[in-house]
């Protein structure tokens, strides 16, 4: 399809040659254009002055309305600029300015005539616009080639598109039928409504009349009018489709509340091109439109709507439209379907008066009558089963009666009424009705043929159902995908509403098949995407009716949304598992999603909530075990319940309380281990015990206690691992467990052993990584390992090679944070990678780069700090920073700012201490920070030093005590007892 440029040519007579010339430049131009593949054609507009009548004066207002429609305005003279050529200059540029329409091109004729005295006014005065004044003509050949590259030039820059198709953004199915039929004076004057300056329009109508359809052809007709096209499914939601443009544009979504979604959305499609043509289809919510209205007011794109909402935008913005006149609709019924005899276009007739020439009713009726015919049916018999069914036609069959055609109109006024009538499902044999339930409880967009058979286990050479739906009307198919209408998406699930549990078994057996998981990793996981995106909505369509699948469904989603990060969807399906769960009064699931739902609260720093769910898990797990105690499950699952409870506690630091937790877990995980050795979910179970209860004796210190422990932990996690290589979780285990025993070793000094585990941990995580790139833990445990060699490295002095393994722990931990910003363990893992990075800057002197990186980690845990004060890590990790910050201050000679950040680090170390007297990292690092301080103030106050010296040696004369294992607490009491003794010496 070709585009139309209008070309407005200006002169007086004395240039009439070279206007007859001119148009023949215009035809040379447009089959230059065309032999350049160009989809363009110039129409050019002539108008000459010479001199003029009072009534051709007249008639110039109508040729200043001709250059309000041009897209280029050409002016010729020579000797003279009249005043109707330079009124109509000063319009066309006026108008250039105000809306960058027309482009303006002026060119004067080379000669020897005298010229007038207006001539050198109107030179100066276009003489600094725009550059519109081009150089000077010799004769017509002249003419041609500067106009000819002025053109070039139109094209080059994008002022002047050369036809090419619109770049399909998003398209959900947007199609013409290839029976359309009428419509032309609409498809005008949408046209005209956007191209007059409305960005948006709203086709409004009743269901079926052809908005639709009525979209998707000006989208066709008009795909060289854009520069970009996007079509969006909006049934339940515009803002929400809108999203499905962010990829396409760049727009990073992940992981942000719907409100900073939003922002970010609005924030980037600003940036769209003005040549942008949106179709929001099926938007038939007032709240969606208002909000659509409200969030995205000041675009600058053409946005068509279709709807059955009305009196939503201003009435300018509303286009509303009618059914069919009668002989196109008579058209489109007999394109599909038609019979011979003479009494068919009679009974078509009263048939379309019934319905009211309803768009969608004629070509569902038609189609169905194909199928009608092949079992013998007429027309006649069709208007015999629509009067059985109350639409009735007239007491005289098949005579036209106004009186009761009218009767007819009120009875059928309503879509829903007609449809009542129209979807009949008894002429459907069971298996066709069964398939069409099936296609109804899945999302009404194109879904393709392959996928359709792997989701239902169907044969692709058997699987002609759908084929035969199809043909019914039933589906619409385009090639190779399948999908229904939102009208019979509805009506068939209310018409099966007392089968559809039933009919759904398999199609949720065969998901939960896809989705099968452990409860944190999908065994099929880098293929689950598409099957995770129907849950929503075939939940909503189950909701009422729901089931032990329906339940299993959910909770497969959340594992999958956890596993990739989406917070934020995980937590929105976990609370409907809650919701169907109740609607069961099935106090298992409700159990596990509660832990779900405290998991994505722990996960995103909320460890309160997060508590208060793990709470009622174990709550309901406690209930459920003395209700049935014979049940290992939920003896399994009170086990875990502990677990998560003291998680929490371990997170806030109450390492007592955890341990408590913990040994209450491992209580009953080894007498489930005991009782059934068989069961590998039960060996796990006890392996993980084993690793919490290492947690709490490393923390407090008891280096022998936690070895053991992460030994036991190791021991059954290579055991579990080795008899099911393919199962990731205990793959996962088993590079964690290597981690824990390396952290053990390397506390203690054994560096050759620790650098040994954490390069196993390393190989399991990047194979892990590797296989589930998509995986947000995996890439979590890569990043660390990459971390815990790398500190190997630095204590052995290879600060080369720790600073290479830093920078990979570096560039994960960025990846995720961006990815996922709302996690706030990779938050804290980022500002953790800042530190370790930092800390080979300066040992390398290279104390400015230090210095980025440690108030890079210092903004970072101050964030997380003020956030979530009751997080014992962030507050850990904040005072940390202010000790790193403060040494490069130090350095550099700035003491009184060295001196303030160990005071901040010296608080945060007292508090933490104060709160969590068992932990011995919290003090050790008070003991350090007595230290930091003291030596600054060996520089003038030495008594003071003193003393800081002593709280620091009291302190280690403790640990080494408490926790003789650490061979670092013994080094660093030696360390102060020589600092004492040299201040003793001064």
């Amino acid at each position: 399809m070709h585009i139309h440029y209008k070309i407005f040519l200006a002169s007086s007579s004395e240039l009439a040659g070279d206007r007859q010339a001119f148009g023949d430049m215009v035809q040379e131009l447009n089959g230059k254009v065309q032999r350049e593949g160009k989809q363009v054609y110039f129409d050019l507009y002539k108008w000459g002055h010479g001199t003029m009548s009072f009534a051709q004066m007249r008639k110039q207002a109508t040729y200043i309305q001709e250059i309000e429609t041009c897209h280029i305005f050409v002016m010729l003279y020579e000797s003279k600029v009249g005043e109707y050529t330079d009124e109509e200059y000063e319009f066309a540029y006026k108008r250039f300015k105000e809306t960058g329409e027309p482009q303006v091109l002026v060119f004067k004729k080379q000669t020897a005539k005298t010229t007038d005295s207006s001539l050198k006014a109107f030179e100066a005065k276009i003489a600094q616009r725009d550059g519109q004044f081009k150089p000077r003509y010799t004769d017509a050949d002249d003419l041609r080639v500067k106009l000819f590259s002025e053109i070039d030039k139109y094209f080059a820059t994008g002022i002047l598109q050369p036809g090419l198709p619109a770049e399909t953004i998003c398209n959900d199915g947007q199609s013409v039928p290839g029976n359309f039929v009428g419509r032309e004076e609409e498809l005008k004057a949408i046209r005209q409504k956007l191209d007059a300056g409305g960005k948006l329009m709203l086709i409004n109508a009743e269901g079926g009349i052809g908005k639709t359809t009525l979209a998707a052809r000006y989208w066709q007709e008009s795909t060289y009018h854009y520069k970009f096209n996007a079509w969006l499914f909006c049934e339940n939601g515009i803002v929400s489709e809108l999203k499905k443009l962010a990829p396409r544009f760049n727009i990073d979504l992940s992981n942000l509340t719907e409100e900073e979604q939003l922002e970010r959305l609005k924030a980037g499609l600003q940036n769209v091109s003005h040549n942008f043509l949106l179709v929001l289809d099926n938007a038939n919510t007032p709240e969606h439109i208002e909000a659509f209205k409200q969030n995205f007011r000041g675009f600058h794109w053409h946005v068509l709507m279709t709807s059955r909402c009305h009196g939503i935008l201003e009435p300018g913005q509303e286009y509303q439209i009618t059914h069919l006149p009668p002989p196109l609709a008579r058209a489109l019924f007999m394109s599909n379907y038609t019979e011979e005899g003479p009494e068919f276009e009679t009974l078509l007739d009263k048939l379309l008066l019934a319905i009211n020439y309803h768009t969608l009713l004629i070509d569902i009726f038609s189609k169905n009558m194909l199928e009608l015919k092949k079992r013998g049916e007429t027309l006649a018999e069709l208007l015999c089963e629509l009067e059985n069914y109350g639409l009735f036609l007239g007491k005289r069959s098949f005579e036209v009666n106004n009186v009761y055609a009218g009767n007819l109109h009120k009875k059928a006024a309503t879509t829903d009424q007609i449809l009542d009538i129209l979807y009949d499902f008894s002429k459907l044999d069971h298996a066709e009705r069964y398939w069409l339930v099936n296609m109804a409880l899945l999302p009404a967009v194109p879904h393709h043929f392959m996928f359709l058979c792997e989701l239902f286990k169907q044969d692709k050479f058997e699987f002609k159902v759908l084929d035969v739906l199809a043909k019914k009307g039933w589906l619409i198919d385009d090639d190779v995908n399948y999908r229904i209408s939102p009208v019979v998406q509805k009506v068939t699930l209310a018409k099966n509403k007392e089968t559809v549990q039933k009919d759904s078994e398999a199609l949720l057996d065969n998901l939960n098949e896809q989705l099968e998981n452990d409860g944190t990793y999908l065994e099929h996981f880098n293929s689950a995407g598409p099957f995770v995106s129907l849950a929503e909505t075939i939940t909503k369509n189950l909701i009422n009716k729901p089931s032990q699948g329906l339940i299993t469904l959910n909770f497969n989603a959340v594992v999958y949304y956890i596993s990739t990060g989406n917070l934020s969807e995980a937590l929105s399906v976990a609370q409907i598992g809650q919701k169907i769960s109740l609607q069961l009064n099935n106090k298992g699931w409700l159990a596990v999603f509660y832990s779900k739902v405290g998991e994505v609260h722990e996960a995103t720093g909320r460890l309160a909530d997060a508590l208060q769910f793990y709470h009622d898990y174990l709550k309901l797990s406690e209930e459920l075990h003395a209700e049935f105690p014979s049940d290992v499950s939920f003896k399994d699952s009170l086990a875990i319940s502990y677990l998560k409870v003291g998680d929490i506690h371990q997170a806030n630091g109450r390492l007592a309380d955890a341990l408590q937790f913990y040994n209450d877990s491992l209580k009953l995980s080894e007498e489930l281990y005991h009782e059934l050795p068989s069961v590998v979910s039960f060996k796990n179970g006890l392996a993980i015990s084993y690793s919490r209860l290492g947690e709490i004796h490393q923390a407090n210190g008891r280096q022998a206690d936690a070895l053991q422990f992460y030994n036991d932990y190791l021991k059954l996690s290579e055991e579990l691992y080795h008899e099911f290589p393919s199962n990731v979780s205990f793959k996962k285990n088993l590079a964690i467990s290597y981690s824990k025993v390396g952290d053990i070793h390397q506390a203690n000094g054994r560096l050759a052993d620790a650098l040994q585990f954490y390069k196993d941990y390393l190989k399991l995580s990047e194979e892990l990584y590797h296989e589930f790139p998509s995986d947000a833990s995996f890439k979590r445990g890569l990043a660390i390992s990459y971390s815990k060699v790398g500190e190997i490295h630095q204590a052995n002095g290879r600060l080369a090679g720790a600073l290479q393994f830093y920078n990979d722990y570096l560039k994960l931990s960025e990846e995720l944070y961006h990815e996922f910003p709302s996690d706030v363990s990779f938050k804290r893992g980022l500002a953790i990678s800042y530190l370790k990075v930092g800390e080979i800057h300066q040992a390398n002197d290279r104390l400015a780069d230090a210095l980025q990186f440690y108030n890079d980690s210092l903004e970072l845990l101050k964030e997380l700090y003020h956030e979530f004060p009751s997080v014992v890590s962030f507050k850990n990790g904040l005072a940390i920073s202010y000790s790193r910050v403060g040494a490069i201050h130090q350095a550099n000679g700035r003491l009184a700012d060295a001196l303030q950040f160990y005071r901040d680090y010296l608080k945060l170390l007292e508090e933490l201490h104060h709160d969590f007297p068992s932990d011995v990292s919290f003090k050790d690092g008070l003991a350090i920070s007595y230290t930091q301080i003291g030596a600054i103030l060996l520089k003038g106050d030495i008594l003071n030093a003193q003393q800081y010296f002593r709280n620091a040696k009291k302190v280690w004369d403790e640990l080494v005590i408490e926790a003789p294992q650490y061979e670092k607490f013994s080094n660093n009491l030696r360390w102060v007892d020589d600092e004492l003794k040299k201040i003793e010496n001064q």
